[in-house]
């Protein structure tokens, strides 16, 4: 019975999600009993040498949340990052160690720990640099804070993972006598673990590919756009006049756990569209003649959408990322009639009504070619005079040179 529910249990976290779980997944991975279980977690079988190995303490991380596979947001709203992690601490009761008081050694000598002096240190780094420092012992830290802020987070380079390092010790202290005399030793163990994400972060730009001008003859109304991100977007919503007209998503969403328990995130690809398309190029870009200053972006989309529809009309366009953060683009597009004709065909009556009944002619302009006019110059009487002595001037000049 217990592994046709484990079954169920299994099954039911593999079934795709069209949004990304990020609810469950915080709800579960941040609750205290959750929390709790990841407390003190010691390998079977562990044995401790009073003579040697005596003390035994390990940490590790588990991840950053919220995440989807190996990326973070710089904007975690409405959460907050946190660190997950298990820990792992056995100790003997007491070692037996040479000590030496003055001039006098001991051997053999039997210290018994002190518990409540053990001395704990914990340091989360993100690149190396900043870090938040923790002095107290593992059982009072459910989970860490991330060391940086949102607004941090958006100065990283999003084409480059950062590294989230765990540095912790761990000093116990035991007491004992030498030739009657009180002494301490201390039994010092430490490491390392490290985690590698990508931030999501800074602006996403929009580009109107078509029409690049606004104006499109409107048997072949497009509204496709260039979406220049450093973030991940797995669906968009376009909406003409307000209404919802067209929808594409290519991400499907699931959740797997590990050996602890811990929930993550996955993606896979699965496009589906209706009455538009997104496409996704996972390269860097640099698109400088877009911008005042150089940016480089992750991700290029590509997003199409055509509809039916003659004069004025206002098109939205609205991406999600992997975070249900969304990202909305505006504009204003006029669809044309070739001719007078074409439009009174299109419209029976040869105007397009617009907001507020005002009504206009939706036509394209005739080219018409200015006239061609003969500029006159007027030259004033002195400037006259000059060109006259200096022609006369130069043809005596020429004479004379002939004759001599």
């Amino acid at each position: 019975m217990e592994k046709i529910f484990l079954l169920l249990c299994m099954l039911a976290l593999s079934f795709a999600y069209t949004d990304p779980p990020i609810a469950e997944v915080m709800g579960h991975n941040l609750d205290q009993s959750f929390l709790n279980s990841l407390m003190n977690r010691v390998p079977a079988g562990l044995e401790l040498n009073p003579e040697g190995d005596a003390v035994y303490f390990n940490a590790t991380l588990i991840g950053v949340f919220p995440s989807v596979e190996d990326r973070i947001p710089a904007d975690a709203s409405p959460y907050a990052h946190k660190i997950l992690w298990t820990w792992g601490e056995n100790y003997s009761s007491y070692i037996i160690r040479t000590v030496t008081v003055g001039n006098d050694t001991c051997s053999g000598t039997t210290l018994t720990i002190s518990p409540e002096e053990n001395e704990y240190e914990f340091r989360v780094l993100v690149n190396n640099i900043s870090s938040a420092y923790y002095r107290k012992p593992p059982s009072e830290i459910s989970a860490f804070d991330f060391p940086l802020s949102a607004a941090q987070l958006e100065t990283i380079n999003a084409t480059e993972k950062v590294e989230v390092r765990l540095e912790y010790e761990g000093k116990y202290k035991y007491d004992g006598y030498c030739r009657n005399y009180p002494v301490s030793v201390f039994v010092a163990v430490g490491g390392h673990s490290e985690l590698y994400y990508y931030v999501e972060n800074g602006n996403v730009v929009f580009f109107t590919a078509r029409p690049v001008l606004g104006e499109q003859w409107f048997r072949n109304n497009h509204f496709d756009n260039l979406i220049f991100s450093k973030k991940k977007f797995y669906k968009t919503e376009v909406y003409l006049d307000g209404n919802e007209t067209g929808k594409a998503s290519i991400y499907n969403f699931s959740i797997y756990t590990d050996s602890l328990g811990t929930m993550f995130i996955n993606t896979s690809r699965e496009n589906n569209y209706t009455n538009a398309s997104l496409e996704e190029y996972d390269e860097v870009y640099t698109p400088t003649p877009l911008l005042r200053e150089n940016e480089t972006f992750r991700y290029l989309y590509e997003e199409n959408y055509s509809y039916e529809g003659i004069g004025y009309h206002n098109l939205t366009v609205v991406v999600t990322d992997h975070f249900l953060h969304n990202y909305t683009y505006n504009r204003s597009l006029l669809s044309r009639a070739l001719s007078p004709e074409e439009l009174g065909e299109a419209t029976g009556s040869g105007v397009v009504m617009l907001a507020g009944n005002v009504s206009q002619n939706i036509t394209r302009p005739n080219y018409v070619e200015p006239p061609q006019q003969l500029n006159q110059i007027l030259i004033p009487t002195g400037a006259l005079a000059i060109i006259f002595i200096v022609i006369a001037l130069a043809g005596w000049w020429g004479y004379s040179r002939g004759r001599s």
